[in-house]
């Protein structure tokens, strides 16, 4: 199941929950800024981080660390699709790539669970190009299975090829602005940048807090806060905190806070009577139901 996460820029209200260690993919991470990695745009205008690499020869240097709500357990990333606008802020002897880290982590942050992915793009962005630029990092992941609760970690930055004795670097832009749109292809100038992800397992993804059970062929979307439990074959799209109990088959779609008993039973009692059947309805009646 592919789902898409964004990028906020800026704002209280999409502060990372948690603060896992920094990846030592970068050498130069000093003033990474931390925020949610969110299921849905939150609205953040587009704002760009310059950096500056003074080490000899090439490094990575760190800009962005996103960290996603909790995950449901039994669930693994197999690979991801990541586009970010990048730029050149040098004028001479270096180019820039776009850089990522993805790693999986516990729920309260304080241990990694598994490194999913380090690198950088394949394109770059050569001196003096200093209009952004699509990167795009597109990578099969190795398969770490969630603990309830892991979180996704996704860090950004710049790969700094510096061909000079003087300092080089470049600019790397983020913002998940509700007007924008997602940007398209590797090479576009315009767009919301995004980290695509396709997971096996349960497909589960979570907006916000989440506490549940569910089994294989569950389709959830969840926008609040939710207790309960489910079975195979359940769709749900949730608007708000729920408790109930869901069963195989049943198609329900919710926005206010509910508590309640479903209208089907999973499997109707059913009873012969001569040419008849009957059957037995939620509220205890038995219905007759004539065979032709």
């Amino acid at each position: 199941m592919g789902v898409r996460f964004y990028f906020p820029s800026s704002g209280s209200a999409n502060n990372a929950q948690v603060q896992p260690p920094i990846g030592s993919l970068w050498q130069s991470s000093g003033s990474i800024a931390r925020y949610r990695l969110g299921v849905e745009p939150a609205g953040t205008s587009e704002a760009g981080r310059t950096l500056a690499e003074t080490l000899p020869g090439p490094a990575y240097a760190g800009a962005y660390q996103f960290v996603s709500d909790p995950l449901a357990a039994g669930m693994w990333l197999e690979s991801f699709r990541l586009l970010v606008m990048t730029a050149n802020s040098s004028s001479v002897g270096s180019t820039v790539s776009l850089a990522a880290r993805v790693a999986l982590v516990n729920n309260a942050g304080t241990a990694v669970r598994g490194e999913l992915y380090a690198g950088r793009s394949t394109a770059v962005a050569g001196p003096g190009i200093t209009a952004h630029v699509a990167h795009e990092i597109a990578a099969n992941v190795a398969q770490v299975a969630t603990s309830d609760g892991d979180r996704l970690v996704v860090e950004l930055g710049l790969y700094v090829d510096n061909a000079v004795s003087t300092s080089a670097g470049g600019n790397i832009r983020v913002g998940d602005n509700l007007a924008d749109y997602d940007i398209p292809t590797a090479g576009a100038t315009g767009g919301r940048p995004f980290f695509e992800g396709e997971f096996g397992g349960v497909p589960y993804v979570a907006g916000a807090v989440g506490v549940e059970s569910a089994s294989s062929g569950t389709t959830r979307r969840v926008g609040a806060a939710l207790a309960e439990t489910l079975y195979e074959g359940d769709l749900r799209v949730v608007g708000a905190a729920t408790v109930e109990t869901l069963y195989e088959g049943d198609l329900r779609i919710m926005g206010a806070v509910m508590t309640e008993a479903l209208v089907l039973p999973r499997r109707p009692a059913l009873t012969a009577s001569g040419a008849q059947l009957h059957v037995k309805m939620p509220d205890g009646r038995w219905e007759p139901v004539w065979l032709t």
